[in-house]
């Protein structure tokens, strides 16, 4: 990937995990970056990578708890749900500037599915 499909990234993103893992998996600092195609993220330990297409994602979000996990104090985890074949995953991460994610991911995503009202919403 070059530097120019970077729109930004983050090289201490705090990984929560993805929800059909449930609690009990590994959570760790990576980089995260945000492309006008997808969203990547690069566990450094273990070295684990996640990939999301914006087109399948359906909501974005600032949460306080992932998984029974909380964000460090006074601050909010991103929560990304999108569609992983026919079932609907989640995964979340604690960043700095987490309205500038939401921002971004919103700004680059399908219109159609970041509308603020019915289910599919930031």
């Amino acid at each position: 990937m070059s530097a120019c499909e970077i729109i930004f990234s983050e090289r201490l993103a705090n990984f929560y995990g993805l929800s059909s893992l449930g609690p009990g998996q590994f959570r760790g600092n990576g980089w995260l970056a945000l492309t006008k195609d997808s969203l990547m993220f690069k566990m450094y330990f273990p070295d684990k990578s996640l990939t999301i297409p914006l087109e399948t994602i359906n909501r974005v979000e600032a949460v306080r708890t992932h998984l029974g996990k909380t964000g460090k104090a006074g601050s909010s985890l991103l929560r990304i749900s999108y569609l992983y074949g026919e079932h609907e995953e989640a995964a979340a991460w604690n960043v700095d500037h987490t309205a500038q994610w939401i921002e971004g991911i919103r700004a680059n995503g399908r219109t159609g599915l970041f509308s603020r009202e019915g289910n599919r919403h930031l």
